[in-house]
């Protein structure tokens, strides 16, 4: 076996640089979306203490290498990272992981490069000069060598000399070399075309060309013939799916996916007839521009054996693999909102009665208080024959011994029958409430170690009911003891990288974590370590702490064992004192976002003030506020979550000369005055969704076209919205109802006032709309596409069971068979009489023909929306039609 070097673009040295100058040039056109998020900060400019322009983007990277947090960081630290978001401070930090990334693969391929002596001083610059990694991959391919391919094979022949030639333009003795090196003919022939096709094949701007004609490819499926009826059944809209992969969404390419897991289609991305005839001309040009002409003929034919055996099937990996990280992005992102909507609900603080549904086992009920201690459990049968007086006694004395007026129903098995046995018990408590909290993990963590070490002496099916009460009392503190994943508000959250999800749920729980505070002295060892700055070791240490001496003030925190200055700083400005009383109005500052850092600006801003200590964290300070900044309002909420309210007041003069004065910060100083107005123990939820109680059980049945209804967003997703209207069977609020009112923003948790636009009692789906006083949805019509959205589709974890989630790609599958039928008979129409008809030569002649086709498409295009009758007559009076 003969080892030899791979071929390297040589050629000529003026084709090289061509080359390279079109691989290699960095725009910002090129970056992706975080690179063009860091491009963007880096621009952004601040100055520090020393007044030296410093790049935001740059600040957050050094404070992120010094182990600050980003809420840390987006709250603390704002001025010196140039008013960043905590969103933006993510992009900034992923940004440069990417960048890291792309540096040390390029660094890698440096060194392997530079070992066998291969490094050119061109292909250093286009490496250091590489924005992403497929770029990268471009730069390194034609110096790859496999294991085994049929080049290889050709090259243990001694054929790559020959192959070499013939690419830097010499005329080669082919039928010569087959005597010399004892090989038919064929043989020789073919091994040289696989050693050329390689090098198309890895040559980058082969590669270029390639990429740019597959981008406008189609994404095509077909049902397998082996394929359950079943499962076929289940995806029946991509039975037949044509797509191009521009235009397919991220749920469909999550769909495919599953559907293709399941082996139910299988998908492809292909290009047309033309399409392969305009990459074969464009590849040609490129590889025969010095080719000898007795050559010609043999590169052709390497160019499409390239093509077909090689680049095909790798642009097509390579564009799914692209397709499958825009789902993943998009399934992340919307799966990061919906738990942050579900984590910020608005908490109800007071008694519950808790139920976890069931008929076998019959329904858990457990009492708890307003602080989520347990105070009375029973387990009842209300579904059996024997069992339901004594059931319905049961719980009445649970809600007359504990003043309950409240239900918390799980939405598991029975969840309907137990919301019918709730609704009788008005009979006797009229003032008696539901509503339906999801019990998703609730049963995972009834077994878990933290659960036993709760409640030791209940049993787990008891422990499943106080997790679902406790969900409604405080949603943020119960749900973080769950993994995230398990919320069932995502979409299609289980097919997603766990990797990437676990790291985008951590980042949103500690942002939510963060937003809100923990106390000290009340929270959970769970929520404890999701403070930003805690590990879970640390954590326990301090709530160790809490259970046997109790935090009086927050920096108490500092004293425990294993917290250090910088863990100190970092989390505690995160943390809480909550008094219900208190004699000094300085330990009020202890339940609020003040940093224990900031105390003395605090005490500074209350004297230039000149308002009272006593006054600190009252609504009495918002007059004094707003007379010093000269402002006629100061709303505090504003200050807290809109940046640019917040940028406002940092810029007011009595704020600018105040931090001159006392060297503070302007965040830091405008985040002292918003929380001295706001009263003690403030909860920073309540101005979030709330849940939906209802008095009345509504059946699909009862629903008809037209019917207003109030519901509460269950999920959302790309496509729309889904919308738990109490009947059973969540409802679809369209992406096309959303935008026929502005695209109002939804998010999960939301309590919405909708209308009814279709119900299909048989298949148990229910069409949506915001607008209330649209007219009814009439038969046949499509109104917003809900028949292809329906809630049959809507899976636990937030994906489409049955595919039906595509509806603005299958408009013409989908439309009425009139309408359908008359277009496929107008596009066969066009195409006859593009056959027929020559067309004329000349600008004009070219805009006459354009003009005559599009008079002929508007008239078929109106006659196929006539009426039928119409329609008839108008073939009865034109013996020829309309088109």
């Amino acid at each position: 076996t003969h080892t030899h070097t791979p071929i390297t673009p040589t050629r000529l040295d003026k084709d090289r640089r061509m080359k390279e100058s079109n691989t290699v040039k960095p725009t910002q056109n090129s970056l992706t979306p975080h690179h063009r998020t860091l491009w963007h900060t880096c621009a952004m400019q601040m100055h520090d203490n020393r007044k030296n322009p410093i790049p935001s983007g740059v600040a957050a990277v050094a404070m992120f290498k010094d182990d600050q947090t980003v809420p840390f960081v987006a709250r603390y630290r704002r001025e010196q990272v140039g008013w960043l978001s905590a969103a933006d401070l993510r992009q900034v930090k992923a940004s440069h992981e990417a960048f890291e990334a792309v540096a040390a693969k390029a660094a890698s391929v440096m060194s392997k490069l530079t070992s066998a002596d291969k490094l050119s001083r061109h292909l250093e610059r286009a490496l250091r000069s590489a924005t992403s990694l497929a770029e990268i991959d471009d730069l390194y391919a034609p110096f790859k060598t496999k294991v085994k391919s049929k080049a290889s094979t050709a090259r243990a022949l001694g054929l790559e000399p020959l192959a070499q030639d013939i690419l830097d333009g010499k005329r080669v003795n082919l039928a010569q070399a087959s005597i010399t090196k004892r090989l038919p003919r064929e043989q020789l022939d073919a091994g040289v075309q696989h050693i050329l096709a390689e090098h198309t094949a890895r040559d980058p701007v082969c590669r270029s060309i390639a990429r740019q004609k597959f981008e406008r490819a189609t994404l095509t499926c077909k049902l397998r013939p082996s394929a359950d009826r079943q499962q076929a059944a289940h995806y029946a809209n991509y039975a037949n799916f044509n797509m191009p992969v521009s235009r397919v969404q991220p749920h469909q390419t999550l769909a495919i996916a599953r559907a293709e897991k399941a082996k139910v289609v299988v998908a492809s991305i292909v290009l047309s007839p033309h399409q392969q005839q305009e990459v074969l001309q464009r590849l040609n040009r490129n590889q025969l521009n010095s080719i000898h002409k007795d050559h010609q003929a043999l590169v052709k034919a390497s160019v499409e054996d390239a093509f077909a055996r090689l680049m095909r099937p790798q642009q097509q990996r390579q564009l799914r693999k692209e397709l499958a990280a825009r789902a993943q992005a998009q399934g992340l992102h919307i799966f990061s909102n919906n738990v942050s909507s579900l984590l910020l609900a608005q908490p109800v603080r007071q008694r519950i009665l808790s139920i976890d549904p069931g008929f076998r086992n019959g329904c858990k009920v457990v009492a708890l208080s307003e602080e989520g201690d347990v105070l009375g459990s029973a387990v009842v049968f209300p579904f059996t024959g024997r069992g339901q007086d004594a059931a319905r006694r049961t719980v009445l004395q649970l809600l007359r011994d504990h003043a309950c007026t409240l239900v918390a129903v799980g939405n598991g098995t029975a969840c309907r029958e137990t919301e019918q046995f709730v609704v009788r018990l008005r009979d006797d408590i009229p003032d008696l409430v539901y509503t339906v909290v999801p019990e998703a993990g609730a049963s995972v963590w009834s077994v878990s170690a933290d659960a036993e070490q709760e409640f030791p002496a209940m049993d787990c099916t008891l422990r499943s009911a106080v997790s679902i009460g406790r969900r409604l009392q405080d949603p943020l503190a119960e749900l973080v003891k769950i993994d995230p994943k398990h919320l069932g508000v995502g979409m299609y959250q289980l097919d997603l990288a766990d990797k990437q999800l676990a790291m985008s749920l951590d980042a949103v729980v500690e942002d939510c974590v963060a937003y809100v505070g923990v106390d000290l002295n009340t929270c959970s060892k769970a929520l404890l370590q999701r403070v930003p700055g805690l590990s879970a070791k640390k954590a326990a240490a301090i709530f160790a702490h809490a259970k046997t001496q109790g935090f009086k003030t927050r920096a108490e925190v500092a004293k425990v064992k294993g917290i250090g200055r910088k863990t100190y700083q970092q989390c505690v400005g995160f943390l809480r004192v909550t008094r219900a009383s208190t004699d000094d109005p300085w330990l009020r500052l202890e339940s609020t976002r003040i940093h224990p850092d900031d105390y003395d600006l605090t005490k500074f801003l209350l004297k230039t003030l000149g308002a009272s200590h006593n006054t600190l964290c009252t609504p009495a300070m918002q007059p004094k506020v707003m007379s010093w900044l000269g402002v006629d309002d100061f709303d505090p909420d504003k200050m807290l979550t809109d940046d640019e309210s917040m940028r406002e007041i940092a810029s007011l003069p009595a704020v600018a000369a105040f931090c001159r004065e006392h060297s503070f910060s302007p965040p830091s100083v405008v985040l002292a005055l918003a929380e001295s107005c706001r009263s003690s123990n403030f909860d920073y939820r309540i101005a979030f969704s709330q849940p939906l109680f209802r008095k009345e059980v509504l059946t699909i049945g009862n629903l008809n076209v037209g019917t207003v209804v109030t519901g509460r967003v269950s999920n959302v997703v790309t496509f729309g919205a889904f919308v738990d209207i109490g009947c059973g069977h969540d409802g679809l609020l369209h992406g096309n109802a959303l935008r026929a009112v502005g695209s109002p923003t939804i998010s999960a948790g939301d309590v919405v006032t909708v209308r009814v636009a279709s119900v299909d009692v048989r298949q148990h789906r229910i069409g949506l709309d915001l607008r209330l006083g649209a007219p009814p949805q009439v038969s046949g019509q499509r109104t917003a596409q809900v028949s292809d959205f329906t809630s049959k589709g809507h899976t636990r974890d937030g994906g489409s069971a049955i595919g039906n989630d595509d509806g603005d790609c299958h408009r013409q599958q989908n439309a009425p068979k009139r309408n359908r039928k008359s277009s496929q008979n107008h596009s066969k129409a066009s195409s006859t009489c593009a056959r027929t008809r020559p067309r004329k030569r000349g600008a004009g002649g070219d805009r006459k023909d354009g003009d005559a086709h599009k008079k002929r498409r508007e008239a078929s295009h109106e006659a196929s929306h006539a009426s039928k009758p119409e329609r008839h007559r108008q073939q009865n009076t034109k013996p020829k039609p309309a088109h």
